[in-house]
């Protein structure tokens, strides 16, 4: 019914809308949905609760229902906090974690629309609020905070307790990228890793001095420079992975400096299609945010919950060696991955 039908519809009966004394009626052009009859008029003592229209009562029947069981599908269920200005980690989600084996909540954060380390650390503020908007009834498995950078800057201790402190519903693990991309190295036995950046180099410092802190070296690095997250969500692919690639014959001139892979940080980058080709060239392995952030989350979910490999291709490096190492569930994967950032609860 179109909302100029300025007319009441009740119990079969059509009645032009009620007028309060004092109003003026203004008649409408006439078309085909719309009325120039005069409103009702009605004295002010009738405009109150004993206003009625005739109407007849419709019969209302009562339901029954049951109740799915927790779990009973043998669903995951993961909670994403993303920042206001990502435009990719979504989507990476939805293809590498299959919908038949989790359920994935999201909830945003403020974010500026450029990167400094002061608008990194401001995220801070927002995490709490955030991590409370989860439903109350749920029973998360994994709930992650997405920003390297800003896990970086604040802490990866510091965001988990201000998560746990303030999530509202059952929660398991948290993580971070940068926490996931230190347990994909370790699982992989990187100890030296060549850095591709989107950001200034001075975002990229307290990145690496957190590897360093859990025994990653940073050989060698490269940005391309940029401080708006709405570019950075754009860099294409042959960009990034000729970027690996100048890197990587870079790492090429030092033999004592040759990195062991390649990690492209930020959740905003988009590099599913990038890290296949660069493995293939380079026969390194080749992780993002992204990539290490969506298997840590599986592998602390449990229960065998496996990434879709055909999105990247049909190989991966990562993920192929977690199958080799069977890691399926939080407490395996508490004595291989542990490190200082890697808490299991």
């Amino acid at each position: 019914m179109s909302s100029s039908l300025n007319t009441l519809f009740l119990a079969g009966q059509c009645l032009p809308p009620v007028t309060p004394p004092g109003t003026s009626w203004i008649t409408q052009p006439t078309s085909p949905h719309t009325f120039s009859t005069p409103p009702l008029s009605l004295p002010e003592s009738s405009i109150s609760s004993d206003l009625t229209f005739p109407c007849s009562r419709v019969g209302e029947l009562n339901f029954s229902c049951s109740y799915k069981r927790d779990r009973e599908e043998q669903k995951r269920t993961l909670g994403l906090i993303l920042l206001q200005a990502d435009e990719s980690l979504e989507e990476d989600a939805k293809v590498l974690i299959p919908s038949s084996g989790a359920r994935l909540h999201h909830v945003r954060i403020p974010s500026s629309l450029e990167v400094s380390e002061e608008s990194l650390l401001a995220l801070k503020d927002d995490i709490g609020a955030a991590a409370s908007r989860f439903p109350a009834s749920g029973k998360f498995d994994s709930i992650a905070f997405c920003c390297t950078s800003a896990s970086s800057v604040i802490g990866s201790r510091q965001v988990e307790a201000i998560i746990r402190a303030n999530c509202r519903a059952q929660l398991r693990c948290v993580t971070n990228p940068l926490v996931a991309a230190i347990a994909a190295f370790n699982v992989l036995g990187v100890t030296r890793v060549g850095l591709v950046s989107p950001y200034v180099a001075s975002v990229n410092v307290a990145l690496i001095k957190a590897f360093k802190e859990n025994d990653i070296e940073v050989t060698h690095s490269g940005s391309f420079g940029q401080e708006e997250e709405s570019k950075v969500a754009r860099i294409d692919e042959e960009s990034l992975v000729r970027a690996c690639l100048e890197l990587y014959e870079d790492s090429k001139k030092n033999s004592e400096k040759k990195f062991d892979a390649i990690f492209m940080s930020c959740t905003n980058l988009v590099t599913l299609g990038a890290i296949p080709r660069v493995e293939a060239a380079t026969g390194l392995p080749a992780l993002s945010s992204n990539l290490c952030l969506c298997w840590h989350m599986g592998v602390q979910a449990g229960g065998g919950l496996e990434l879709d490999i055909e999105a990247l291709g049909g190989t991966n490096m990562l993920l192929q060696r977690s199958l080799e190492l069977d890691i399926q569930a939080v407490g395996e994967t508490s004595i291989l991955l542990q490190k200082r950032l890697f808490q299991t609860p």
